[in-house]
């Protein structure tokens, strides 16, 4: 999978985590010196998730769909926090 030649056809697409369902929507692709970044808004809070192959298993195009497993407590940390 080439994320990097797909990078702007992702924004608007729903992510969805195995473990904590639909995280949001991808907002924008930051590209960093080592990877892109994924920048996701679920509500007033901004979630950033490496966008690599260790993380993305499936995208569906159709249903402008990216399916994720991120590492354990990456997601947590955006979500636990208090605003």
């Amino acid at each position: 999978m080439k994320i990097i030649l797909i990078r702007f056809e992702l924004i608007g697409f729903k992510v969805i985590d195995d473990v904590h369902g639909e995280i949001g929507e991808i907002t924008n692709i930051l590209e960093m010196p080592q990877q892109l970044i994924f920048e996701i808004h679920k509500v007033k809070k901004e979630i950033l998730i490496p966008a690599n192959e260790n993380i993305i298993y499936k995208i569906d195009s159709n249903k402008k769909i990216v399916f994720i497993n991120t590492p354990e407590g990456l997601i947590d940390i955006y979500l636990d926090s208090k605003d």
